[in-house]
């Protein structure tokens, strides 16, 4: 496999996998891992040709160590294929949250949806950084949200988005499940930490209170 010494990060969860030629093998895994990275790796089905080996390439960069983003991750991608102005492309969608402290409110954490716009041939080189997403924004109280996309929208073929980020505004709220992505739709959950620690009836002595968003 080439590249695979840039895989030093824990893969917690599990791999998407693919058969993007529909001959009965399994040819493309989508994965992230918990330096903020998520992952596209094209196996060869040559076994044993050396002249031909699986390819692993560095999808997305979205975490800075030891800073408020260093992101992780720890769920299976989820993939669908959508088409943007004529072209099919394969939409990778992500959150990242730190699994084993979820009451953690220091990491600034999101939810992704990531832009594979080459997924029947070689892949682009250069990851995704957060700089090249379309930011959507939730505000209001929790159970009233909006949404808005202050950057414009994913079509607009000047600013050449690859995919959007969902800013979670709440401190500390992360995502910790693995999201699905049907008929146009993507849902996913979030955990929102202490959002309740401050209510009257809630006993100070108890475990904190959470609130969960879907």
């Amino acid at each position: 496999i080439t590249n695979r010494a840039e895989l030093i990060s824990s893969v917690p969860g599990g791999h998407r996998m693919l058969d993007t030629n529909y001959n009965k093998l399994v040819d493309r895994l989508y994965f992230a891992d918990t330096g903020g990275y998520v992952w596209r790796l094209d196996l060869s089905e040559n076994i044993g040709d050396s002249s031909a080996p699986s390819k692993l390439t560095k999808f997305a960069d979205l975490g800075d160590v030891n800073t408020v983003d260093s992101r992780k991750f720890y769920n299976e991608p989820d993939v669908a294929v959508m088409k943007i102005n004529g072209k099919s492309v394969f939409v990778v969608s992500i959150g990242s949250g730190f699994r084993p402290h979820p009451l953690d409110s220091t990491l600034n954490d999101n939810f992704y949806i990531l832009l594979d716009k080459s997924p029947y041939s070689d892949p682009d080189t250069t990851p995704i950084l957060e700089g090249t997403l379309a930011a959507i924004e939730i505000s209001g109280d929790i159970g009233s949200t909006s949404v808005s996309q202050p950057d414009g929208t994913i079509t607009d073929a000047t600013k050449n988005f690859k995919g959007w980020k969902v800013i979670l505004p709440e401190s500390g709220e992360k995502s910790l499940s693995t999201a699905l992505g049907f008929d146009g739709v993507i849902t996913f959950t979030t955990l929102i930490p202490d959002e309740l620690r401050n209510n009257p009836d809630i006993d100070a002595c108890d475990p904190p209170a959470t609130y969960g968003r879907f």
